[in-house]
């Protein structure tokens, strides 16, 4: 099953907790789902196959994150999760999102060949 690729961008608009339930959805839906029938092997091959499907749609910066990773934190999927969520988490700063705001609006310029139109349109965007 693919699913969208979480690329490690840092910039608060990839969307960690869709990246994780893709995952868990990935392993519900698909052939992985079919666990073994003894409880201790069901939880086994649920963090197994969670850690491969996390790992193999990874790219750019998050690939390179996880290639880091100690062998321990990539086989186990509690402490996979943990560490990723740590790592990618961002949080909202009020003070830090008023300045690149107005940082990026002193940054917006019209140009010679942009009509009214389209510069309204991209600090449109902004917001």
């Amino acid at each position: 099953m693919q699913f969208k690729p979480f690329l490690g961008l840092r910039n608060g608009k990839e969307d960690l907790d869709e990246y994780l339930e893709d995952i868990e959805f990935a392993y519900e839906t698909s052939h992985w789902g079919h666990a073994p029938k003894n409880a201790l092997d069901v939880t086994e091959h649920h963090n197994n196959t969670s850690c491969i499907l996390f790992c193999q749609n990874l790219k750019g910066a998050a690939a390179d994150w996880y290639v880091d990773l100690s062998k321990e934190v990539k086989s186990n999927w509690v402490d996979l999760k943990e560490a990723f969520l740590k790592a990618y988490k961002v949080e909202s700063n009020k003070v830090v999102d008023k300045y690149v705001l107005l940082q990026q609006v002193a940054n917006l310029a019209q140009g010679k060949d942009k009509s009214i139109i389209q510069y309204l349109r991209q600090a449109e965007e902004l917001y």
